[in-house]
């Protein structure tokens, strides 16, 4: 019995520096900003209802309290959870229904490694056209 619990107790130790080894490297791989100037996007916010990523960004995001953000025509780019409601006032079908959507300024540091760190919020445009939504 003392064996299988001192295997545990290493196991969950093992674990729990695997996943902190993890946090480090990503952060340092999605926190690293080239030494370039922020680049703008603007466009119509892409809303996509059922959001599944199970890639390591998105996971590492996800920790932080990230939200993705697609506009139309950019890639995807991560933003703060309180910009995230900013550009999801109501249901992308309630929108829809009035007749708006949103046009946004989005400002992201390039990555040493690629892609972009998490963008600021510029500014926010209510657009009358149809909202772009995708499952």
């Amino acid at each position: 019995m003392r064996i299988l619990l001192r295997g545990i107790k290493w196991f969950a130790a093992t674990l729990i520096c695997l996943f902190i080894f993890w946090l480090i490297i990503s952060a340092i791989v999605y926190r690293a900003y080239w030494n370039e100037n922020p680049v703008t996007f603007t466009g119509e916010i892409h809303y996509k209802l059922l959001e599944i990523n199970f890639n390591n960004r998105s996971v590492f995001e996800e920790l932080l309290a990230n939200r993705i953000v697609r506009l139309e025509g950019h890639p995807v780019l991560y933003v703060n959870e309180g910009d995230d409601d900013k550009l999801w006032p109501e249901s992308p079908w309630d929108m829809r229904d009035k007749g708006y959507t949103i046009k946004a300024t989005l400002i992201a540091q390039p990555l040493l490694w690629g892609g972009y760190g998490v963008a600021k919020l510029g500014k926010i445009e209510i657009i009358d056209a149809e909202p772009i939504i995708s499952k």
